[in-house]
């Protein structure tokens, strides 16, 4: 929903009567929903004829899909009643995501167990009467963060992508400016319109040949090389260009300011690499309070421990590992990692690297969080499509599925048992032949799971289609769909193979890529991809030339790849263009200053759905079902009451916790540690005479209840953090400025997405 409060919020209440298991109609407000509502916090309160009940900021155990279950603590004061009656309500419902807005609507809710502690057996039964089938009318909106925070808590399990490739890329350092020029393949040159010149259509730079001069030149906006082979080696050329050549470059690219330090060098590959800059030598530092040191003069993510000679490098997500920087590189599995990466302080510098060391909260929540689908409702009448092919439709089958895909499109079309589907911008179509006419489609085949991923349309398979009316068709995708996969306890980018790419005299469509983008993750900006020194040559290869020439970047077609601005959970769009050459993007460990707007994404770009050239098949509110009241505030009402899963009522008081029992609070104490302490080797001497023990102990508040406690704070700080930055995309799409005094970014981490 729209500008929807990023806090649970309840709508409508309409009449209250007794059954528990009730569904409720389809009252939906799905993402593409325009309603926009103020953030009223928690708890809430509803105020009838029958009395007030206020609910507390209810409490998810799970998300699988769609399906939501969870528990809510509640307080019911009859009409006429002096004392409130504390209760935990169980329910199932429906969640759907906007990541644009960071909020989950929650509605379509089942109430499948209610309890109440304290009163008398006719209050518990008029309580019930009165709450049962009034909750089953509640519409919810929680914070994105919310959920997230209290569902990384929750999960019992954390699954990870099968068969990733392990294999590691090249990974080249340079003590020097460079910039890495990435070929996919040997150098493919096409025609370019209009010219004699002809152009690299295989790499993302702007790479031309002059075949009268037989040299090849490379732009970087202000900067131009000349080789005489595609693969170098190249120099900077401050002669005079070629007219022609310098007449593809708009004058706009290339009287941008030079990238400081002179012209860097070019490393050129044509398979997987990754480039790592620093400032002269690797100067290393201790990281406090471990055993590591990491590398202080780049934005990269270098270490060493203390106990062993071995360096760790953080790549797409992914742990690789050598005696030196030449290698030869392993990967490791996160869950290998020595158990400093998870002592490493949240202050530090490399903070950032906690979301990919298993067991920490960060992984936790970015684990959780590539699990929680973006949604959105599709109108079959507004939703359409047409597939093009360069020539006749050319499949070629999945290896060891019945899926056929298409070859020579941008967009993604499955042949499935003489079907044909078409997965686009996270909608599926279908028809009965290749070349459409294209409708929605109310179902996904199975045989889409079985797609493994060594195919490039691996995917699709994160795309689902989850409800169907005869108009409106209930779509999501989770960020597999944008090539972001849990892995062992952490999230990584890509699958790791490498694709093959479409070529033909006329069009390159490129495939999907891993590395060579310096795709790394920030907890608080997310997935960032970008060139570092090569930021002016990946600007000007994307806004010169036909559109494919972009398609590393998103195509229209074609799912994003490389990654999206995605800070779990941003995701990019086609269509994406670079920041500006000379554009440096926060480093490592950045954060805004006290009171700074937080960093966002270009408008949009957190869902696929709201994007300007999807937007029309969305279905309108008023045909999804319109939003009924909302409960109001509790004015100056604490949001510290909680339902434990043994069905009591808990709250905390400043430092202490208490416990409802009967019609009051009495005091509990907090819940065992998981392990003792060590016993000593010596016992103290026993005392004479022992103190007198307590007639009562306080009673034990369970694990599950201090843990719920702990998400909602983090919850509702990173909630915080999100409005107070005001959580939209700015109206300008200049990329907010770091701070200067950071490392130069290095050959590999460039523009932001």
């Amino acid at each position: 929903m729209r500008g929807a409060s990023r806090m649970w919020r309840m709508r409508g209440w309409g009449g209250w009567a007794v059954a528990v298991a009730v569904v409720l109609p389809m009252v939906s407000s799905p993402a593409n929903a325009q309603i926009t509502e103020a953030d009223t916090g928690w708890p809430r309160e509803i105020v009838t004829d029958s009395g007030t009940m206020i609910i507390y900021q209810p409490q998810p155990d799970k998300l699988d899909g769609i399906a939501l279950t969870g528990r809510a603590a509640v307080s019911v004061l009859p009409t006429g009643s002096k004392e409130p009656v504390f209760g935990v309500v169980w329910f199932t419902a429906r969640a759907q995501t906007d990541r644009d807005d960071r909020t989950v609507d929650i509605d379509q809710i089942v109430i499948t167990n209610v309890r109440f502690t304290g009163g008398s057996a006719d209050q518990a039964l008029l309580t019930r009467a009165m709450v049962n089938p009034k909750l089953t009318h509640w519409q919810f909106t929680i914070a994105l963060d919310r959920l997230t925070a209290s569902l990384a808590e929750a999960a019992a399990e954390q699954r990870s992508a099968d068969s990733l490739n392990t294999s590691p890329p090249a990974i080249i350092f340079s003590s020097s400016p460079a910039a890495l020029l990435l070929f996919d393949g040997q150098p493919l040159l096409q025609k370019v319109e209009n010219s004699q010149l002809q152009r690299a259509v295989n790499t993302p730079m702007l790479v031309l040949f002059d075949a009268k001069e037989k040299t090849y030149y490379l732009n970087g906006g202000p900067l131009w090389y000349s080789a005489g082979s595609a693969l170098g080696p190249w120099t900077s050329q401050k002669g005079k260009i070629p007219a022609d050549v310098a007449a593809l470059v708009p004058d706009s690219v290339q009287s941008a300011s030079p990238p400081p330090g002179g012209p860097p060098a070019i490393v050129v590959a044509t398979s997987p690499t990754e480039l790592i800059v620093t400032e002269g030598p690797a100067k290393w530092a201790p990281v406090t309070g471990t055993d590591l040191l990491y590398v202080t003069n780049t934005d990269r993510d270098i270490f060493r421990t203390l106990d062993s000679p071995q360096m760790y490098v953080l790549l797409t997500g992914r742990w690789f590992r050598a005696r030196t920087d030449a290698g030869p590189w392993t990967l490791i599995r996160p869950d290998a990692l020595p158990a400093d990466f998870a002592k490493i302080p949240s202050a530090s510098p490399r903070a950032d690297v906690l979301a990919s060391v298993p067991g920490t909260t960060q992984a936790d929540e970015a684990l959780m969080d590539a699990q929680i689908p973006q949604t959105a409702a599709i109108d079959r009448k507004t939703a359409t499509l047409t597939v093009s092919y360069a020539g006749a439709p050319v499949f070629k089958q999945v290896t060891g599925t019945s899926v056929s895909y298409a070859t020579n499109t941008d967009t993604q079309v499955l042949r499935i048992n003489d079907m044909y589907y078409a997965c686009d911008q996270a909608v599926w179509f279908v028809s009965k032949s290749a070349k459409g006419p294209w409708v929605v489609s109310d179902s996904v085949p199975k045989a889409v799971q079985t797609i493994p991923p060594s195919s490039p349309v691996y995917n699709v398979k994160y795309v689902q289609v989850y409800q169907a009316t005869p108009t409106v068709v209930y779509v999501g995708y989770t960020p597999g769909y944008t090539w972001a996969f849990p892995y062992y306890g952490t999230v990584v980018y890509g699958t790791g193979y490498v694709y093959p790419a479409y070529v033909s005299p006329l069009v390159y469509y490129p495939p999907p890529v891993t590395y060579g983008m310096a795709v790394r993750y920030n907890p608080w900006t997310g997935w960032t991809v970008g060139f570092g020194y090569g930021t002016p040559f990946l600007y000007a290869g994307v806004v010169v030339g036909p559109r494919y020439y972009g398609g590393w970047y998103g195509p229209y077609g074609r799912p994003p790849y490389p990654p999206p601005y995605y800070r779990p959970p941003y995701y990019g769009y086609p269509g994406y263009r670079p920041p500006p050459p000379g554009y440096r993007p926060p480093p490592p460990g950045y954060r805004p200053p006290p009171g700074a707007p937080r960093p966002t994404p270009y408008a949009g770009q957190g869902n696929l759905y709201g994007q300007p050239h999807n937007r029309a098949r969305n279905a309108p509110p008023s045909t999804v079902g319109m939003s009924p009241p909302r409960a109001r505030p509790v004015s100056g009402g604490a949001n510290n009451v909680l339902g434990g899963k043994d069905g009591n009522v808990y709250r905390k008081q400043g430092q202490d916790w208490q416990a409802r029992d009967g019609n009051q609070w009495k005091t509990a104490s907090p819940a065992a540690p998981a392990t003792r302490p060590t016993t000593p080797a010596t016992r103290p001497t026993t005392p004479a005479a022992r103190p007198t023990t307590p007639a009562t102990r306080p009673a034990p508040v369970p694990a599950d209840v201090t843990r719920d406690y702990q998400s909602r704070e983090r919850g509702q700080q990173q909630a915080q953090k999100y409005n107070n930055g005001a959580g939209r995309a700015p109206q300008s799409s200049q990329p907010r400025q770091p701070p200067q005094s950071r490392p130069t970014p290095s050959g590999g981490a460039g523009g932001r997405r």
